[in-house]
């Protein structure tokens, strides 16, 4: 910093050279000023690292008396500092001391929290910084001005990461001792660093990477593995850092006890493959297509045409059948007499008979349609049409799913109450010639004598009606929810869709919820 003031006047010394003609002696004017090694950042925090230092220069004119005070555990540098320089202990000076009067110091913090340097001077006249807040000097009783300036420096201690591991609920102490387990069991690895306020982490388990503060990993090859953790900081204006540690325990995953079999759910993707879950990864196989059978029913079974290992998942088996399947078709997949087996060396046992959850066309309904966007205070998709004669609410009373529903109470003298989701947000795009399946589930308060509810799908386009779909509410039963599925062809090249729908006048409530509509498939 010393050089950098040394440059700056020299340069001053060249200008009052080339202009001596013009020079005007100095006078007695008194200013305040001062910078750091942020600049002339105005700021209510500085930052630094423990054992790093912060320079700070007093750049006042004519101050009577001037001081720099530092903190207890801040000590003054003196002599030439590189950017390679790590260590600075060798370049303290005058060790104890918490008072300068030099104008240009370099301070040295060694105990982490927030730090406070003071910029005391005393001045003739009054004087003010102009900042993003103006500080005047204030007058003592002697006569002189003092300006008090207190940079406040948090100082980051170094980083020191820590961890602790849990398997099947119990933490395990950190040790050299090796911790056994069976292929297909997790452990979690947690991160508990704090010192130095670590902002970001890295695990590194058995070739697996996570940064998450809870990394669970399960362990389906057999082998010996090992841990790591690096916790780290980094941002704008704070110093960086990290730390690294090696979980000291090594990792022994042995051969399950438990049977190899299928678990979960067997579900279909969109591209009609079939998804198969297990409790362990598999060997490298092939030929094994005639071991399964896939079950239509109302049609028999479909050929399975090849059988593989999700290549993003080796405890997941794809199957591609023959033939197309549909959503609506019931559809169980069985195994038996294969020579399938797992990396731990188990063979994978038989079952029959499992259902298939088939894949159903995306809901091509707004976010609201469930209610719980506009309930939990986010844009509200539905409201009131324009001739209802009753009021509409997000409510908690009842709901098909989440927390909340839209609740429909008739005003009495009315013709109807109605609601709609015709906000932009809500609009949904339907293609001429397709038929597709409207679904939505309502609930009918006993006290609500209503003889019929009336979905309808409209079109911010003008000139369209809109579809209606009158139904009885002999169809529904009161007091609990009741899903309703009506089908409609598209026939026409309007955009901007949405949804009413409208209640006659009756006393007591109703309710909708999960209002959805897609492409319809089935079975020809």
């Amino acid at each position: 910093m010393k050089n950098i003031i040394k440059i700056a006047t020299l340069l001053l010394a060249v200008v009052f050279m080339a202009c001596e003609e013009d020079y005007v002696a100095p006078t007695d004017f008194s200013d305040v000023g001062w910078y750091t090694t942020e600049f002339r950042k105005d700021s209510a925090l500085w930052s630094a690292g423990i054992n790093g230092y912060v320079s700070f220069s007093d750049l006042s004119v004519n101050a009577l008396e001037h001081a720099w005070i530092i903190p207890g555990g801040a000590f003054f540098l003196e002599g030439t500092i590189t950017r390679k320089d790590t260590v600075y202990s060798d370049k303290i000076v005058n060790r104890g001391d918490t008072v300068s009067d030099e104008k240009t110091i370099h301070v040295l913090f060694t105990e982490p929290g927030q730090q406070i340097v003071t910029l005391r001077n005393y001045f003739k006249d009054s004087v003010a910084f102009r900042g993003l807040d103006t500080v005047a000097a204030v007058q003592q009783p002697d006569g002189r001005w003092l300006y008090e300036k207190q940079f406040m420096v948090d100082v980051y201690d170094s980083i020191k990461a820590e961890a602790k591991i849990f398997y099947k609920g119990a933490e395990i102490p950190l040790s050299e001792d090796t911790l056994v387990i069976e292929a297909g069991e997790s452990i979690d690895f947690v991160d508990v660093s704090t010192q130095g306020r670590p902002n970001d982490r890295g695990w590194s388990v058995a070739g697996k990477n996570s940064a998450d503060s809870i990394s669970t990993v399960t362990f389906t090859r057999l082998g010996v593995y090992s841990a790591t953790l690096r916790s780290s900081r980094s941002g704008e204006n704070i110093p960086g850092g990290s730390d690294f540690l090696r979980i000291p325990n090594p990792i022994k995953v042995i051969p399950s006890s438990l049977p190899f079999e299928q678990i979960g759910t067997i579900t279909e993707r969109e591209d009609e493959t079939i998804v198969l879950s297990f409790n362990g990864e598999f060997e490298d196989f092939g030929g094994q297509e005639s071991f399964f059978t896939v079950d239509v029913e109302a049609v028999g079974e479909i050929a399975v045409k090849k059988v593989e290992k999700n290549p993003a998942d080796g405890s997941q088996l794809l199957l591609t059948l023959s033939e197309p399947i549909y959503q609506n078709d019931n559809i169980t997949v069985s195994y038996s007499g294969g020579n399938l087996t797992s990396i731990d060396t188990r063979s994978l046992e038989s079952f029959s008979n499992e259902p298939v959850e088939m894949y159903q066309n995306p809901n091509l309904a707004g976010p609201d349609s469930g209610f719980e966007v506009g309930g939990a205070g986010g844009t509200a998709g539905w409201e009131p049409t324009w001739d209802s004669s009753g009021s509409i609410e997000y409510s908690t009373e009842q709901a098909a799913s989440g927390s909340y529903s839209l609740k429909l109470s008739y005003e009495a003298g009315g013709n109807f109450v109605s609601a709609q989701s015709s906000t932009t947000s809500e609009f949904f795009q339907l293609e001429e010639g397709v038929v597709y399946e409207l679904r939505f589930k309502v609930f009918v308060d006993p006290s609500n004598d209503a003889a019929a509810l009336s979905p309808w799908i409209r079109s911010d386009t003008p000139g369209w009606f809109g579809k209606q779909f009158w139904t009885s509410t002999g169809d529904v039963t009161k007091g609990e929810w009741t899903e309703l599925v009506k089908e409609y062809e598209h026939n026409n090249s309007n955009e901007d869709f949405y949804f009413m729908f409208r209640h006659n006048s009756a006393a007591g409530p109703m309710y909708i919820d999960d209002w959805s509509i897609a492409v319809k498939e089935e079975r020809p």
